[in-house]
């Protein structure tokens, strides 16, 4: 019966090793995947700065612009 055990308990621990391994590949791909959607984060998040600056700007050219041509009052 020792023997028999001995056999079951190394084959679950080859099988528990496999496993740590596949869970060790999937950690470092959901890592790598987690850093590539940080950066495209950031990057998102510059352009949309960037595009609310430049509505910013163009805003003020529109009100600069509305005011420079607006109607003279008649008296």
């Amino acid at each position: 019966m020792v023997v028999a055990e001995y056999w079951a308990l190394k084959g679950r621990s080859a099988e528990d090793a496999r496993m740590i391994e596949a869970l060790r590949t999937e950690l470092a791909s959901l890592e790598a995947k987690t850093a590539r959607e940080c950066e495209d984060r950031r990057a998102a998040d510059t352009a949309a700065r960037q595009a609310t600056e430049r509505f910013g700007s163009l805003e003020q050219v529109l009100r600069s612009t509305a005011a420079t041509n607006a109607p003279v009052p008649l008296d």
